[in-house]
Protein backbone atom coordinates (compact mmCIF):
# COMPACT_ATOMS: atom_id res chain seq x y z
CA UNK A 1 0.00 0.00 0.00
CA UNK A 2 1.47 3.34 -1.05
CA UNK A 3 0.32 6.34 0.69
CA UNK A 4 -0.27 9.87 -0.90
CA UNK A 5 -1.14 13.25 0.19
CA UNK A 6 -2.29 15.87 -2.50
CA UNK A 7 -1.41 19.85 -1.95
CA UNK A 8 -3.58 21.91 -3.93
CA UNK A 9 -5.39 25.52 -3.24
CA UNK A 10 -8.55 24.62 -4.83
CA UNK A 11 -10.70 23.03 -3.05
CA UNK A 12 -12.78 20.85 -6.08
CA UNK A 13 -9.23 19.99 -7.90
CA UNK A 14 -8.74 17.67 -4.78
CA UNK A 15 -12.18 16.56 -4.47
CA UNK A 16 -11.70 15.53 -8.60
CA UNK A 17 -8.30 14.17 -7.94
CA UNK A 18 -9.39 12.11 -5.14
CA UNK A 19 -12.26 10.63 -7.17
CA UNK A 20 -9.85 9.05 -9.81
CA UNK A 21 -7.39 8.03 -7.11
CA UNK A 22 -9.96 5.75 -5.53
CA UNK A 23 -9.56 3.22 -8.82
CA UNK A 24 -6.32 2.21 -7.44
CA UNK A 25 -6.29 0.06 -4.70
CA UNK A 26 -2.71 0.15 -3.16
CA UNK A 27 -2.90 3.90 -3.20
CA UNK A 28 -4.16 5.80 0.46
CA UNK A 29 -4.85 9.24 0.79
CA UNK A 30 -3.35 9.93 4.14
CA UNK A 31 -3.89 13.93 3.83
CA UNK A 32 -4.33 17.11 2.15
CA UNK A 33 -3.16 20.73 2.25
CA UNK A 34 -4.31 23.81 0.76
CA UNK A 35 -0.91 25.59 1.13
CA UNK A 36 2.81 25.14 0.57
CA UNK A 37 3.87 25.29 3.94
CA UNK A 38 1.43 23.06 5.30
CA UNK A 39 2.31 20.57 2.91
CA UNK A 40 5.80 20.86 4.17
CA UNK A 41 4.91 19.97 7.68
CA UNK A 42 2.50 17.41 6.63
CA UNK A 43 5.33 15.44 4.99
CA UNK A 44 7.28 15.34 8.05
CA UNK A 45 4.65 14.15 9.72
CA UNK A 46 2.81 11.76 7.70
CA UNK A 47 5.96 10.77 5.54
CA UNK A 48 3.65 10.11 2.33
CA UNK A 49 5.17 7.87 -0.54
CA UNK A 50 3.80 9.78 -2.97
CA UNK A 51 2.80 13.68 -3.57
CA UNK A 52 0.33 15.15 -5.86
CA UNK A 53 1.48 18.78 -5.90
CA UNK A 54 -0.27 21.65 -7.33
CA UNK A 55 2.37 24.26 -8.43
CA UNK A 56 0.08 27.36 -8.56
CA UNK A 57 -0.24 28.21 -5.07
CA UNK A 58 -0.41 31.55 -2.54
CA UNK A 59 3.46 31.95 -0.79
CA UNK A 60 5.14 29.37 -1.51
CA UNK A 61 4.31 27.70 -5.28
CA UNK A 62 4.71 23.35 -5.82
CA UNK A 63 8.43 24.43 -7.24
CA UNK A 64 9.77 25.61 -3.24
CA UNK A 65 7.88 23.14 -1.84
CA UNK A 66 9.33 20.32 -4.20
CA UNK A 67 12.89 21.48 -3.74
CA UNK A 68 12.14 22.22 0.11
CA UNK A 69 11.42 18.02 0.47
CA UNK A 70 14.16 17.66 -1.30
CA UNK A 71 16.92 18.94 0.78
CA UNK A 72 16.80 16.42 3.57
CA UNK A 73 17.46 12.53 3.41
CA UNK A 74 13.53 11.81 3.03
CA UNK A 75 11.93 12.63 -0.20
CA UNK A 76 8.59 11.23 -1.58
CA UNK A 77 7.50 10.71 -5.09
CA UNK A 78 6.60 13.94 -6.38
CA UNK A 79 4.06 14.22 -9.74
CA UNK A 80 2.85 18.09 -10.16
CA UNK A 81 -0.53 18.80 -11.10
CA UNK A 82 -1.16 22.40 -12.80
CA UNK A 83 -3.28 24.00 -15.18
CA UNK A 84 -0.25 25.70 -16.94
CA UNK A 85 2.50 23.67 -18.84
CA UNK A 86 5.37 26.74 -18.26
CA UNK A 87 6.70 24.95 -15.48
CA UNK A 88 7.41 22.01 -16.68
CA UNK A 89 11.11 22.56 -17.61
CA UNK A 90 11.45 23.42 -13.79
CA UNK A 91 9.33 21.01 -12.48
CA UNK A 92 11.22 18.05 -13.73
CA UNK A 93 14.77 20.27 -12.29
CA UNK A 94 13.15 19.05 -9.04
CA UNK A 95 13.36 15.51 -9.81
CA UNK A 96 9.70 15.37 -10.17
CA UNK A 97 8.48 11.72 -11.55
CA UNK A 98 5.54 13.63 -13.57
CA UNK A 99 3.87 16.65 -14.49
CA UNK A 100 -0.05 16.43 -15.32
CA UNK A 101 -1.76 19.82 -16.91
CA UNK A 102 -5.96 19.81 -15.50
CA UNK A 103 -8.00 18.72 -16.46
CA UNK A 104 -6.14 15.41 -15.35
CA UNK A 105 -6.95 12.45 -18.20
CA UNK A 106 -7.44 9.06 -16.50
CA UNK A 107 -4.81 7.62 -19.09
CA UNK A 108 -1.63 10.14 -17.75
CA UNK A 109 -3.08 9.64 -14.26
CA UNK A 110 -2.37 5.77 -15.01
CA UNK A 111 1.43 6.39 -16.73
CA UNK A 112 1.81 8.70 -13.74
CA UNK A 113 1.38 5.63 -11.40
CA UNK A 114 3.02 2.92 -13.22
CA UNK A 115 5.96 4.96 -12.88
CA UNK A 116 5.31 5.66 -9.44
CA UNK A 117 4.99 2.18 -8.23
CA UNK A 118 8.38 0.84 -10.09
CA UNK A 119 10.06 3.68 -8.93
CA UNK A 120 8.56 2.39 -5.17
CA UNK A 121 9.04 -0.79 -5.90
CA UNK A 122 12.81 -0.75 -6.34
CA UNK A 123 12.68 1.50 -2.99
CA UNK A 124 11.28 -1.02 -0.88
CA UNK A 125 13.33 -3.73 -1.85
CA UNK A 126 16.37 -1.56 -0.97
CA UNK A 127 15.46 -0.88 2.41
CA UNK A 128 13.93 -5.02 2.96
CA UNK A 129 17.65 -5.65 2.15
CA UNK A 130 19.16 -2.87 4.31
CA UNK A 131 19.74 0.26 1.66
CA UNK A 132 18.26 3.26 2.45
CA UNK A 133 18.34 4.92 -1.24
CA UNK A 134 15.36 6.34 -1.60
CA UNK A 135 16.93 10.14 -2.40
CA UNK A 136 19.29 8.45 -4.11
CA UNK A 137 16.81 6.55 -6.39
CA UNK A 138 14.08 9.29 -7.00
CA UNK A 139 16.63 11.91 -7.92
CA UNK A 140 18.87 9.33 -10.61
CA UNK A 141 15.58 9.95 -12.51
CA UNK A 142 17.16 12.72 -15.31
CA UNK A 143 14.75 13.97 -17.86
CA UNK A 144 14.52 17.04 -19.57
CA UNK A 145 10.53 17.98 -21.10
CA UNK A 146 11.29 19.03 -24.63
CA UNK A 147 8.56 20.78 -26.93
CA UNK A 148 7.13 19.13 -29.94
CA UNK A 149 3.83 20.21 -31.98
CA UNK A 150 2.95 22.82 -29.33
CA UNK A 151 2.81 19.92 -26.68
CA UNK A 152 5.51 19.01 -23.72
CA UNK A 153 7.30 15.84 -23.86
CA UNK A 154 9.33 13.70 -21.05
CA UNK A 155 12.61 12.54 -22.47
CA UNK A 156 14.93 10.63 -20.20
CA UNK A 157 18.91 11.56 -20.71
CA UNK A 158 20.03 8.70 -22.08
CA UNK A 159 17.76 9.11 -24.74
CA UNK A 160 19.49 12.17 -26.56
CA UNK A 161 21.94 11.49 -29.66
CA UNK A 162 22.74 14.78 -30.04
CA UNK A 163 21.66 18.82 -29.56
CA UNK A 164 22.79 21.26 -32.10
CA UNK A 165 22.29 24.86 -32.49
CA UNK A 166 20.87 26.29 -35.82
CA UNK A 167 19.79 29.72 -36.56
CA UNK A 168 19.61 30.38 -33.02
CA UNK A 169 17.56 27.93 -32.27
CA UNK A 170 18.53 24.79 -29.97
CA UNK A 171 17.24 21.04 -31.09
CA UNK A 172 17.63 17.77 -29.86
CA UNK A 173 17.38 14.83 -31.54
CA UNK A 174 16.71 11.25 -30.03
CA UNK A 175 16.44 7.78 -32.25
CA UNK A 176 12.41 8.74 -32.47
CA UNK A 177 12.36 12.43 -33.05
CA UNK A 178 13.50 15.68 -33.25
CA UNK A 179 12.32 17.93 -30.19
CA UNK A 180 12.85 22.35 -29.70
CA UNK A 181 14.80 23.24 -26.50
CA UNK A 182 14.07 26.77 -25.50
CA UNK A 183 17.22 27.31 -23.81
CA UNK A 184 20.93 27.96 -25.15
CA UNK A 185 23.04 25.01 -25.45
CA UNK A 186 25.16 25.92 -22.11
CA UNK A 187 21.72 25.63 -20.43
CA UNK A 188 21.34 21.78 -21.25
CA UNK A 189 24.89 21.10 -20.86
CA UNK A 190 24.65 22.09 -17.66
CA UNK A 191 21.75 19.40 -16.87
CA UNK A 192 23.19 16.44 -18.60
CA UNK A 193 25.29 13.82 -16.97
CA UNK A 194 29.20 15.33 -17.07
CA UNK A 195 31.33 12.36 -18.67
CA UNK A 196 28.86 10.87 -21.05
CA UNK A 197 27.61 14.41 -23.19
CA UNK A 198 30.07 15.65 -24.89
CA UNK A 199 30.18 19.50 -25.87
CA UNK A 200 32.74 18.59 -29.22
CA UNK A 201 31.67 21.81 -31.00
CA UNK A 202 30.41 25.44 -30.04
CA UNK A 203 27.32 24.25 -32.01
CA UNK A 204 27.26 20.40 -30.79
CA UNK A 205 26.51 18.44 -27.64
CA UNK A 206 26.84 14.61 -28.08
CA UNK A 207 25.89 11.33 -26.35
CA UNK A 208 29.25 9.70 -26.31
CA UNK A 209 27.29 6.53 -25.67
CA UNK A 210 26.13 6.57 -29.43
CA UNK A 211 29.84 7.09 -30.86
CA UNK A 212 29.81 4.46 -33.76
CA UNK A 213 33.01 5.91 -35.74
CA UNK A 214 35.51 8.38 -35.61
CA UNK A 215 37.08 9.73 -39.14
CA UNK A 216 40.36 11.66 -38.88
CA UNK A 217 39.47 15.38 -40.88
CA UNK A 218 41.50 18.38 -41.87
CA UNK A 219 44.35 20.06 -39.94
CA UNK A 220 43.80 17.03 -37.17
CA UNK A 221 40.29 17.32 -36.33
CA UNK A 222 37.48 14.79 -36.15
CA UNK A 223 34.31 13.74 -37.51
CA UNK A 224 32.03 11.73 -35.91
CA UNK A 225 29.21 9.30 -36.58
CA UNK A 226 26.64 8.63 -33.79
CA UNK A 227 24.41 5.69 -34.05
CA UNK A 228 20.77 6.23 -35.76
CA UNK A 229 21.99 9.39 -37.02
CA UNK A 230 22.93 10.34 -40.73
CA UNK A 231 24.56 13.37 -39.91
CA UNK A 232 28.36 13.57 -39.47
CA UNK A 233 29.25 15.90 -36.24
CA UNK A 234 32.48 17.95 -36.44
CA UNK A 235 34.83 17.49 -33.80
CA UNK A 236 36.14 21.38 -33.43
CA UNK A 237 40.10 21.98 -33.46
CA UNK A 238 40.20 23.31 -29.57
CA UNK A 239 38.26 20.55 -28.31
CA UNK A 240 40.19 17.50 -30.46
CA UNK A 241 43.05 17.25 -27.31
CA UNK A 242 40.09 16.74 -24.83
CA UNK A 243 38.25 14.46 -27.26
CA UNK A 244 41.18 12.01 -27.62
CA UNK A 245 41.87 11.62 -24.40
CA UNK A 246 37.60 11.02 -23.42
CA UNK A 247 37.60 8.27 -26.56
CA UNK A 248 40.81 7.01 -25.91
CA UNK A 249 42.47 7.67 -29.62
CA UNK A 250 46.12 7.08 -29.48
Amino acid sequence: MFNCIIVDDEMPAREELKFLLKDYKDIRIIGEAEYGIEAIELCKSLKPNMIFLDIQMPKMNGIEVAEKLGIGEWLPIVIFTTAYDDFAIKAFETHAVDYLLKPISKDRLNLAIQKSRKILKTINHNQTNGSNKSLENIKSIKKVCLYKNGSLVPIAFDEIIYAVVENGQTQIMTEKDCFDYHNPLNHLEDKLVEGIFFRCHRSYLINLNYVEKIEAWFNGTYMVQLKGCKEKIPVSRNKVKEFKKIMAII
